[in-house]
């Protein structure tokens, strides 16, 4: 199955209660821009060797540039060469990387915040190189069906995060953060009747929020409740407090008033 947008019919829509979408790479995905890499400042026992290649020895200090943005995703990939009782440990902003002990490539993804620095640290012998650093913020999601309604998301905070694999048959997915995560069609004024269906992965069953908004009663769907989910169709609350959790499922959703229903896997919940 393969998610699409056509209007008037069925739309794959985010979430935004810690679940994962499922979506495919080329299926008109904005990712923030790559931040630009330039010189590096080098701390005390670091060297520049060329092609690269950076060198420490001594006692913890680091490598440095801003070029990042606070609060957008990032992944990162790097060598670890030469290690002699030594380590190295990536940074975004102040949020730490896994420390490396060992040689080898590696990569990672870090949510940057509080400052806009990439950084790595080293701690006694050991060497980095072949730094790359993408962005992996979503800032828009493009309607497929052509009507323009794309879904966005300018700031960096409320971006989901994209990742290449691990969604079904390990496709590419969105992850929403549970808190704030959230993309949204402006001017989508859509009334019943509407059918909706979405391929997500929940992670808990007790969280509250916003799965799928209209905005008013009358319009689309909205996930309403406290400690649990309910999908509003505009006449009556289908009860999803059961929902399990970390596995794939379809999801789907008919709302024109009176028929209102919700299908998972084609079965009634």
């Amino acid at each position: 199955m393969r998610p699409h947008f056509e209007p008037k019919r069925r739309r794959v829509l985010p979430i935004d209660f810690a679940p994962a979408l499922w979506v495919r790479s080329d299926l008109g995905i904005t990712l923030v821009a790559d931040p630009v890499i330039g010189a590096w400042t080098l701390g005390a026992g670091w060297s520049d060797l060329g092609g690269g290649l950076y060198s420490h020895v001594g006692a913890l200090s680091n490598i440095s540039q801003a070029a990042l943005v606070i609060d957008n995703w990032y992944e990162i990939t790097y060598t670890v060469s030469g290690v002699a009782g030594g380590t190295i440990r990536p940074y975004a902003g102040d949020t730490a990387g896994a420390l490396r002990n060992a040689n080898g490539t590696y990569t990672e993804t870090l949510l940057c915040k509080t400052n806009t620095n990439i950084i790595f640290a080293g701690d006694g012998t050991a060497s980095v190189s072949a730094i790359t650093v993408r962005s992996r913020s979503c800032s828009a999601w493009a309607d497929q069906s052509g009507n323009g309604r794309n879904l966005v998301q300018a700031t960096a905070v409320n971006q989901p995060r994209y990742l290449f694999s691990g969604g079904p048959f390990d496709q590419p997915y969105l992850q929403f953060d549970g808190v704030n995560d959230i993309l949204v069609a402006a001017g989508w004024g859509e009334t019943q009747p509407t059918h909706v269906f979405a391929v997500t992965k929940p992670r808990t069953s007790s969280e509250t929020g916003t799965w799928l908004d209209g905005s008013t009663t009358s319009m689309a769907a909205r996930v309403l409740g406290v400690d649990q989910h309910q999908f509003y169709c505009g006449v009556g609350l289908p009860d999803l407090s059961g929902l399990t959790t970390n596995q794939w499922r379809r999801y789907e959703f008919l709302a024109n008033g009176s028929g209102s229903k919700i299908e998972i896997d084609h079965s009634a919940p």
